[in-house]
């Protein structure tokens, strides 16, 4: 296999989460704001 294509997809997927977690973060915010 490719050990930097294994890496990109974990990096990839990592930021996701974090994407994942900030929309969820910032949403809960909006709600508390209205």
């Amino acid at each position: 296999g490719k050990p930097k294509m294994v890496i990109r997809i974990a990096l990839a997927r990592k930021l996701l989460v974090i994407l994942n977690a900030k929309a969820r973060d910032a949403r809960r915010e909006f709600q508390y704001a209205t």
